[in-house]
């Protein structure tokens, strides 16, 4: 029997100009892994870590950021069922670092991760927040927080943490945990909505939060915070299952209007003009919106669409 070709492999600059893709594969299959979408020809290559490493990235990609040293990019990802936390480098795809996350022998499994100072943090969904040194890439400290957090976000040297508390069914959690990243400690939590879990932060200083609802009685929502006074200032029955802010606007998707719509932050409105009308796809997955181009990008889960 003869064996598949490899797959083609980008050329020139290789991961330059183009946007790379986190397949997060299927629970337990241990098969996630990286795609590079090239913008000049338009051409997926898949399995791109695994060509530059010889081996796959683990089981149950769910975070992915960049992180600048100064001198060099890096790609980090948070590997949740494996319980790994893989460094790479952003122009080879080369793997620099892969840290473990265990309490003993069990898997703290990493889903989301935040740079601030020189510490990477990971929030980890047996309640905790791991916070490594990126110089030497060890575990410095343990952050106890609520329960299975699910959800991040960074507010000068605050970081919010989502506490879904979601294999409590029907118990879920609805606090937000607040942290001081100076002193490795949380400072209090916040009173929120239940299975509470993505955030972001918009430039007036803005934390916002969708909730997830406890899918019976308690629809989703999405709640706003005031990050000085780490107040409540609105909420909002709405579907969003994804997002992304860019230039004052947070671009999202409504799960019950099935389509792309835009938020205003500065206004802090809802606009009403449908951007991508998404009725004809299944299994909407993420939305990305490219800084230089400014293309906007949306993922259906195998499918990019730009």
């Amino acid at each position: 029997c003869k064996k598949d070709p490899p797959p083609p492999e980008p050329q020139g600059g290789k991961y330059e100009g183009g946007m790379i893709v986190l397949n997060e594969g299927l629970y337990q299959q241990n098969n996630a892994s990286m795609s590079f979408y090239s913008f000049s020809d338009a051409q997926v290559y898949q399995q791109v870590f695994y060509n530059e490493n010889n081996r796959g990235l683990g089981d149950t990609a769910n975070d992915m950021i960049l992180w600048n040293d100064g001198d060099s990019t890096y790609i980090i990802i948070a590997v949740d069922v494996s319980s790994q936390i893989e460094v790479m480098s952003a122009t080879t795809l080369q793997s620099v670092a892969q840290i473990g996350l265990f309490d003993g022998t069990t898997a703290r499994e990493p889903r989301n991760l935040e740079v601030y100072n020189g510490n990477l943090y990971s929030c980890n969904f047996d309640g905790t927040v791991s916070v490594i040194d990126l110089n030497t890439f060890t575990e410095t400290n343990v952050i106890n927080v609520g329960s299975n957090p699910d959800g991040s976000a960074v507010y000068g040297n605050k970081l919010y943490v989502a506490n879904s508390g979601g294999l409590n069914f029907p118990d879920y959690d609805s606090t937000i945990s607040v942290v001081n990243m100076n002193t490795g400690t949380e400072l209090y939590q916040l009173d929120s909505r239940k299975n509470c879990g993505p955030m972001l932060v918009d430039d007036e200083g803005d934390l916002y939060v969708l909730s997830k609802g406890n899918y019976s009685n308690l629809g989703p929502a999405m709640l706003t915070y005031d990050c000085q006074a780490d107040t409540l200032k609105d909420s909002v029955d709405v579907n969003i299952s994804s997002w992304e802010f860019f230039d004052g606007h947070i671009y999202y998707y409504d799960d019950n209007l099935k389509g792309v719509y835009r938020f205003n932050t500065t206004s802090e409105s809802f606009e009403n003009t449908q951007l991508i009308d998404c009725s004809s796809y299944q299994t909407m997955y993420g939305i990305y919106v490219t800084p230089t181009a400014q293309n906007l990008m949306i993922s259906l889960g195998g499918v990019i669409q730009e």
